[in-house]
């Protein structure tokens, strides 16, 4: 599934054991936050085991955090996982900002 706005292209993928990963490319801005808000409420009503936020680019609003912070809430309380990731690299890894929101 693609979402886009004029300004972020949000990917999603689902693998053969449930997860589901969330790719966000772009520059978004505070309107961007309510798509993803939508895509992640969407994706955690299937109750993935892990759902897993790949990142281009530091989060640069405090409302995509508040996002990001609910959505990891609400897959915990559900007894699933959120990982936020950031596609820059660290090393050869994909470094995981989860713990940092």
């Amino acid at each position: 599934m693609l979402v886009a706005s004029p300004t972020v292209e949000l990917e999603v993928d689902r693998d053969d054991a449930g997860w589901v990963v969330v790719r966000m490319s772009g520059v978004p801005g505070h309107a961007d936050a309510t798509i993803l808000r939508r895509t992640l409420d969407h994706e955690l009503d299937g109750a993935p085991p892990v759902l897993v936020v790949e990142l281009d680019r530091p989060v640069s609003t405090p409302e995509l955090r508040d996002v990001l912070a609910a959505a990891r809430d609400r897959a915990r309380r559900a007894g699933g996982g959120l990982r936020v990731v950031s596609a820059g690299r660290v090393a050869g890894r994909a470094l995981e900002i989860t713990d940092l929101l």
